[in-house]
């Protein structure tokens, strides 16, 4: 199970961080995954030789990140731009999944937060657009 460490952004908050706390662990990352890799063809490929423990660790990092980096966080910072690097340089990640991703994860954080609605829905899109548009610079670097 995920634990927030030291280098958690705890002190910032927001609707969508809040939203996370609630939801974050398996029950989450299993349901995402269920619906991304039906959400486009392509992305099934993409994680044929990868450690799904290890994988689903990361995303609750990388969704940690993104919620933090919109918020300013310094921590959050470094962890966008490496993000960034891996999916566009090292993975070469097309730009155009991030919709399918968004999609994917909206719909199952609706699925298991108690408190969802259209408002929360608006916040954790723009949350995460934050930090998706930092990522995509690596995608023409």
């Amino acid at each position: 199970m995920w634990v927030e460490t030291e280098m958690t952004p705890a002190k910032a908050t927001s609707e969508p961080l809040e939203s996370f706390r609630r939801i974050r662990g398996e029950r989450l990352v299993d349901r995402f995954y269920d619906e991304f890799l039906k959400a486009d063809p392509r992305i099934l490929s993409l994680f044929e030789q990868t450690n799904a423990a290890h994988q689903k660790r990361m995303l609750q990092h990388g969704l940690l990140m993104m919620l933090s980096f919109a918020l300013d966080d310094s921590v959050s910072k470094l962890a966008i731009k490496r993000l960034g690097q891996r999916h566009h340089v090292e993975l070469a990640i097309p730009v155009e999944l991030y919709q399918p991703f968004v999609d994917s994860l909206m719909k199952s954080v609706a699925s298991l937060d108690p408190e969802w609605s259209p408002r929360l829905d608006r916040a954790w899109r723009e949350h995460l657009s934050i930090g998706i548009a930092e990522m995509k610079r690596y995608a023409t670097s």
